[in-house]
C-alpha cells in the first residue's frame, strides 16, 4: 500500500466519515477511519497517514489535542491535518502553533474542495511544514 495515498479520517458523526472516505476513495487514496481521538492517534501511529481529516469536537480526545499530540511524537510531528470546525469557530495563534494544522474547513463543507486540499498536500514534496494555516472561510 502506498503511503503517500494513506489519509486518516476522524469524525465521531457516522454520515460525515462515510462521505469523506467515499469521496476520497473516488479520488484514489487509502482512507483509515476513526471515531474519536484515542482512536485516530493509534491509527496514525500504525498508518502512516500523508494526512489527517479530523473534526475539531469529538469524544475521548478532541481534534485539537489529537493534533497537539500527533506534533509532539516524532513519529507523526510531520503529519499535516485539515482541520472541520463548526462555523465561526477559530483557533488562536497559539492553539495553532502547537499543531500541524494547515486548514481549517467550516462545517457544512464540499466535499469536493475538501478532496484538492488533501490533493494538493499529497502533491506537496515539502515535507509537510507549513509557512501559515489556511482558513479556508476566509
Amino acid at each position: 500500500m502506498e503511503h503517500s495515498r494513506n489519509v486518516l479520517v476522524a469524525d465521531d458523526e457516522p454520515y460525515i466519515t462515510f462521505m469523506i472516505s467515499a469521496r476520497l476513495r473516488e479520488a484514489g487514496f487509502n482512507v483509515f477511519v476513526a471515531h474519536n481521538g484515542v482512536d485516530a492517534l493509534e491509527l496514525a501511529v500504525k498508518n502512516a497517514p500523508r494526512v489527517i481529516v479530523s473534526d475539531l469536537q469529538m469524544p475521548r480526545m478532541d481534534g485539537l489535542e489529537l493534533s497537539r499530540r500527533l506534533r509532539a511524537d516524532a513519529q507523526t510531528s510531520h503529519i499535516p491535518v485539515i482541520m472541520l470546525t463548526a462555523r465561526g469557530h477559530k483557533l488562536t495563534p497559539s492553539e495553532l502553533a502547537q499543531t500541524n494544522i494547515q486548514h481549517l474547513l467550516p462545517k457544512p463543507f464540499s466535499a469536493r474542495e475538501l478532496v484538492g486540499i488533501v490533493e494538493e498536500i499529497c502533491a506537496d514534496t515539502g515535507g509537510g511544514t507549513r509557512d501559515h494555516v489556511r482558513d479556508v472561510a476566509a
